[in-house]
């Protein structure tokens, strides 16, 4: 199945543009499933495949924390935390902001939107093997000491699905390489 259409079928495709005043409706969908970590002895189990780019990382997705953070194991069994480069997307374990995401105001809204994108990490991501892509211009760790990449899953830009399909906006506070290309697909989200 092909990277898109296993996002589009993973859940429910709606833009978190359509949240877009406080007097919209809630939707009312059950979220998909909870954040969970694959058990420990899944990542040395299972051998890493060779690397896809000489310029990526390979890693196993252990844990979705939400839609743009996730722990990985890198193939000398050390962990890390990687924050998706140049994406935001609704928090999921911390109050979303009205305005955080243009005109949005229904924070209900922007909290139901945080689970759906981590849902869609969890079904796509959690337990398997991606490609790790570091931009030299945003440096390797974020303010909270994470590392930033853009992750690629089944090669292809895991980052830019989740802007394409509505499920996160473009970080436009941090650095970016790729900004240029994401506020493009954000556009085309939102049209």
């Amino acid at each position: 199945m092909g990277f898109r259409l296993a996002l589009m079928l993973s859940s429910l495709v709606m833009a978190t543009s359509a949240c877009v005043s406080t007097s919209a409706p809630t939707p009312t969908m059950a979220p998909l499933p909870t954040a969970t970590a694959v058990p420990a002895n899944t990542p040395a189990s299972q051998p890493f495949p060779t690397p896809a780019s000489e310029d990526g990382i390979i890693a196993r997705v252990v844990r979705v924390i939400d839609g743009d953070t996730v722990d990985v194991v890198l193939p000398d069994g050390s962990t890390d935390t990687v924050r998706l480069l140049g994406v935001d997307t609704p928090e999921i374990s911390a109050p979303n902001n009205p305005y955080e995401y243009g005109d949005i105001t229904d924070t209900a809204c922007l909290d139901y939107w945080g689970q759906q994108a981590a849902g869609v990490a969890i079904v796509l991501l959690q337990g398997n093997t991606v490609t790790l892509v570091p931009d030299p211009l945003a440096g390797e760790r974020g303010s909270f000491g994470r590392l930033l990449a853009y992750i690629y899953w089944q090669g292809e830009d895991f980052n830019a699905a989740l802007v394409e399909l509505g499920y996160a906006r473009v970080y436009t506070e941090g650095d970016s390489s790729r900004e240029a290309e994401y506020l493009e697909l954000q556009g085309l989200a939102q049209a």
